[in-house]
């Protein structure tokens, strides 16, 4: 005679919570769950809260970056954020205004793109929400900057060069061009456009990575009950 044993759903549950984590996939399972499943494996959040609080970390890393690199001297004073000039135009006659009008027009571009990135985070897939929580101290950032970065810089290159214009970039386009031949680059003419729209994503995202550090080293204390529940 065959002996069957019966075993509570819930201690099934509970030990597959603790061989996921060594499985390839894992958060792919704990998806699979949904918010009741979670619960009942005693995970002390769920899919959902877990997405939402993706949601609201990248949107409180936003507002940080744009009241930091929105105001005045937000590139230009900073020595981790200041635009430089490329190596091909640093030995070029009066340089001062160019140099200005790259990081003027990434102070002034901060705040559309902030839009721009409040938008992309609340229309954005967030396929694991579970697993990426999990992962290292800027996991959330670096899930935003691979995912969505392309989208990003082709949203922000027209607000870029707008201000750049604005900025007087137009004053220099001869003296680019002719830096450019001095110095025999190849490849393809170098872009301000492209160049400072780059700068500018990457002070986006190392603004809203510090954010996530000390969201995630404070245990969110001075955030949300949300935050605080997931930190």
């Amino acid at each position: 005679m065959r002996l069957i044993l019966h075993f509570p759903i819930s201690f099934l549950l509970t030990a597959t919570l603790f061989v996921l984590p060594g499985i390839a996939g894992w958060g792919d399972s704990l998806k699979s769950m949904g918010d009741t499943g979670s619960k009942a494996v005693g995970l002390p959040y769920t899919p959902t809260e877990a997405d939402a609080g993706i949601r609201e970390v990248l949107e409180m890393g936003t507002d940080y970056a744009v009241a930091e690199l929105g105001k005045s001297g937000g590139f230009s004073a900073n020595p981790v954020t200041a635009i430089p000039l490329p190596d091909m135009l640093s030995t070029m006659v009066g340089t001062s205004g160019l140099l200005s009008s790259f990081n003027t027009a990434a102070e002034e571009s901060a705040a559309p793109i902030g839009g721009i990135f409040h938008q992309t985070i609340d229309s954005m897939d967030i396929g694991n929400p579970v697993s990426i929580i999990s992962g290292s101290d800027t996991s959330i950032t670096d899930f935003f900057e691979q995912t969505a970065r392309p989208t990003l810089k082709d949203l922000a290159r027209p607000v870029i060069e707008q201000n750049l214009n604005a900025a007087g970039l137009g004053s220099y386009t001869n003296a680019i061009s002719a830096a450019q031949l001095m110095s025999n680059a190849s490849g393809s003419p170098f872009d301000p456009v492209d160049y400072v729209t780059d700068r500018s994503l990457d002070a986006m995202f190392m603004y809203i990575g510090d954010q996530e550090k000390d969201l995630r080293s404070n245990g969110a204390a001075s955030a949300s009950e949300l935050l605080k529940k997931l930190f």
